[in-house]
């Protein structure tokens, strides 16, 4: 897939992701993955979840990542249904934001 960027705004594909684990405490927790389509880096951030117990907020700092293959994720990587491993935490895709459906359309190929 191609760079999106329009000047020095970078397009942000969001995935909605959950933990693969069998943990109870962490099944039900949800985050949402930021792939910057500018320089292949990746976000994961954790929502506000009250009286969970657990501290929300920035989990993966935004940053390239590789796959255990060692090669770097790319968009295609990530699509709802796909299971990513980011630094050892391995997610399961479960939802992408309109405009990550919309391009991940536009640019199959």
């Amino acid at each position: 897939m191609k760079k999106d960027r329009q000047g020095l705004d970078s397009h942000v594909l969001r995935f909605f992701a959950r933990l693969d684990t069998n943990r109870p405490i962490d099944m039900d927790r949800t985050f949402i993955i930021s792939f910057f389509l500018s320089d292949d880096t990746i976000s994961v951030f954790e929502p506000e979840k009250r009286n969970s117990g657990i501290v929300h907020g920035k989990f993966i700092e935004r940053s390239k990542i590789k796959k255990p293959s060692g090669e770097y994720y790319q968009a295609e990587d990530i699509f709802v249904g796909a299971v990513v491993n980011f630094r050892s935490h391995q997610f399961i895709i479960t939802d992408a934001d309109e405009y990550a459906l919309n391009y991940a359309e536009k640019h199959q190929d």
